[in-house]
């Protein structure tokens, strides 16, 4: 799962904004709510006051 799970998060990066948790979920069925999970757990995305996603430092670092 580490290869899809850069790849979900490197779907944060590319989307620069303008993706919102409803989105990486549907974009990565069936796995989607666990990739979130454990993104989120690890602190690597976080969500603004808009609802929109993003890269942590530390994310942004793990998939350079």
């Amino acid at each position: 799962m580490a290869d899809i799970f850069s790849k979900a998060l490197e779907y944060v990066r590319n989307t620069n904004g303008g993706a919102t948790r409803a989105h990486f979920l549907e974009d990565h069925e069936p796995i989607g709510e666990r990739l979130w999970e454990r993104a989120a757990k690890d602190g690597l995305i976080r969500t603004d006051e808009n609802g929109r996603i993003w890269l942590t430092d530390a994310g942004e670092a793990l998939i350079q």
